[in-house]
């Protein structure tokens, strides 16, 4: 199965909120206690730099950040997205095979820019090494 139907399991008997965060996510403390203290539906996002993205299309008009797409596309955005979010439970159904792929019915959806590095790939690793020098 997929990383949805694994958190779909998960959140059968969940409190009101599930916090979703991919196992080769390396966030800064600040940012991740920033995100915690949300008390309502949020995502995260960073500026593009990992070899597999997930773009993220970001609208930055309103109060908040709001992601209102997501492409596989290069140059689609300048955003992915982190692999990051509180959603509430009851929202949450194994329909596709990604997070994204539930989000993408519920869009627009809230979002904060966390300072964070995914590792899919040697690059990637290598890319946040570097990063965690400077911020972990």
């Amino acid at each position: 199965t997929k990383t949805l139907y694994s958190l779909y399991l998960g959140s059968k008997h969940a409190h009101e909120y599930v916090i979703s965060i991919d196992g080769d996510l390396i966030i800064e403390e600040n940012d991740f206690k920033k995100f915690l203290s949300c008390d309502k539906e949020i995502m995260g996002y960073i500026d593009t730099y990992s070899d597999n993205p997930v773009y993220a299309k970001v609208d930055h008009k309103r109060k908040y950040d709001y992601i209102t797409g997501f492409s596989r596309r290069k140059g689609i955005s300048p955003y992915e997205w982190t692999g990051l979010i509180q959603i509430k439970s009851h929202r949450i159904t194994p329909k596709g095979k990604h997070v994204y792929h539930l989000v993408d019915d519920l869009l627009p959806f809230q979002a904060m820019n966390i300072n964070c590095r995914e590792i899919d790939t040697p690059h990637d690793y290598e890319q946040a090494l570097t990063w965690a020098r400077d911020n972990v």
